[in-house]
């Protein structure tokens, strides 16, 4: 058997295990058992620990990334952010910040990415956008 054939089949029957352990602890009313499941999918699915920031979920973005949005959070004077003063930390608070201008995301991370990158990772946030309105 292929080996990235074996791992999926592994994952998907974990997943359908976790979903009975979540059956039944919703059940018995065992809520913090049932949030601790919810967590444990959500770092499967998205293979970051709990902790890690939502920005590392965006492709390219990686740990030593990071400093690019604490660095332009605290210049002053960012033209396009419509208001928003703040850490971006997280998914939220940089959309915030871009409010819907693209070029405020690309100024942000043009340092460390290549053009290609970026449109790579708009392609992604365009897509999580238009399944997050259904």
């Amino acid at each position: 058997m292929h080996p990235v054939t074996s791992a999926s089949l592994i994952l998907n029957h974990f997943c359908f295990c976790l979903q009975a352990m979540l059956d039944v602890a919703a059940n018995e009313g065992w809520l913090v058992t049932a949030l601790s499941i919810c967590n444990l999918v959500q770092m499967i699915v998205q293979g970051r620990w709990l902790h890690d920031s939502s920005l590392l979920t965006l492709p390219h973005v990686e740990q030593q990334h990071l400093y690019l949005f604490r660095k332009w959070a605290s210049k002053k004077g960012r033209s396009g952010a419509e208001g928003f003063c703040g850490l971006v930390e997280g998914l939220p608070e940089l959309i915030a910040a871009c409010s819907g201008k693209e070029n405020v995301f690309s100024a942000i991370v043009s340092q460390e990415f290549h053009h290609s990158q970026i449109l790579q990772v708009r392609s992604h946030e365009k897509k999580q956008l238009s399944v997050n309105q259904i």
